[in-house]
């Protein structure tokens, strides 16, 4: 007993201190491989992040910037109160590419999730 409660003071300090450590963000990142098939990637794992929504990305989507910021589809039913003419009150939604190790992260930054996207290769960008 004395034995089992020496050993757990011995080490509840290092448990302590492990689990607080903080984790280290990935740094941001583009693409460093652009592709017909990187972009789709993206826009399944942009959809996925957006609950299935339809998502439409340019070719050159995080080439350039570590930042998407995706627009809301302009209303293209007169039956709604915006109509044509209006413009969407809805709020755009912000994503951000990062390296942590090897993978690269793509992040919805209005909800937390993050997305490994397997098979695309990014570079830490310098800023």
């Amino acid at each position: 007993m004395r034995i089992r409660l020496v050993t757990t003071l011995l080490l509840w300090p290092l448990a302590a201190c492990t689990s607080l450590a903080p984790t280290r963000p990935g740094e941001p990142a583009v693409l460093s491989r652009p592709s017909k098939a990187t972009t789709e990637k993206l826009s399944q794992a942009v959809s996925q992040m957006l609950g299935g929504r339809d998502v439409m990305l340019a070719p050159d989507v995080l080439t350039s910037s570590p930042e998407l910021i995706l627009d809301p589809r302009p209303q293209r039913s007169l039956a709604t109160p915006a109509g044509i003419m209006g413009r969407s009150q809805a709020r755009p939604d912000h994503f951000a590419l990062s390296k942590t190790g090897r993978h690269c992260i793509l992040t919805h930054k209005e909800s937390g999730k993050s997305i490994s996207l397997k098979g695309v290769a990014c570079e830490v960008v310098s800023e």
